[in-house]
């Protein structure tokens, strides 16, 4: 999917990864040392499986833990 993006849609796409990687915590104290130390796709791959992009936003606008999100999300 990240191929077929504009160059602005993979930026979205890379800053929605983080609140997703991390939204089963309640805060950034609570994320492992580990799992703060490499967060990538890979964190992610199963629970965005099958969606959109627009999907993926939309997922990570909804988690408990905000990253700052460009202002054109």
């Amino acid at each position: 999917m990240h191929r077929s993006l504009t160059p602005q849609q993979q930026s979205q796409l890379d800053v929605a990864i983080l609140p997703i990687a991390f939204g089963k915590y309640k805060s950034l104290k609570d994320v492992p040392p580990s799992i703060l130390a490499g967060v990538g796709p890979q964190n992610i791959r199963t629970d965005v499986d099958g969606m959109t992009f627009a999907e993926i936003l939309d997922l990570a606008r909804k988690q408990p833990i905000k990253v700052e999100l460009p202002h054109y999300l």
